[in-house]
């Protein structure tokens, strides 16, 4: 699940060009980095993607936490879905 959010969060990072952001995460991020993603995030303009600023806030504080599967949820309640909805049509979205 932790690889489905990364990729969500680094796409809503890439719409606002945050490149510095996007390479923290490249590397295998610990919850330190993930805190530090979190203030970038907590800093976007207005909204540009899928996700409101504050909810890519809440899921880099729960991947932190060690929680990827909550955050996970975070993210399908914002697209109106299950987490097994989101996590299904993210994966399509990767693999397409």
């Amino acid at each position: 699940m932790i690889a489905l959010v990364t990729y969500e969060v680094v796409k809503a990072l890439r719409a606002h060009g945050r490149v510095c952001a996007i390479e923290l995460l490249a590397a295998a991020p610990t919850a330190a980095t993930w805190s530090l993603v979190a203030v970038e995030c907590a800093s976007l303009g207005t909204a540009r993607g899928h996700y409101r600023r504050s909810t890519l806030v809440r899921v880099c504080e729960l991947v932190a936490l060690g929680l990827p599967d909550d955050a996970a949820h975070v993210l399908a309640v914002e697209c109106g879905m299950t987490a097994v909805e989101w996590a299904d049509d993210t994966r399509r979205e990767v693999a397409a």
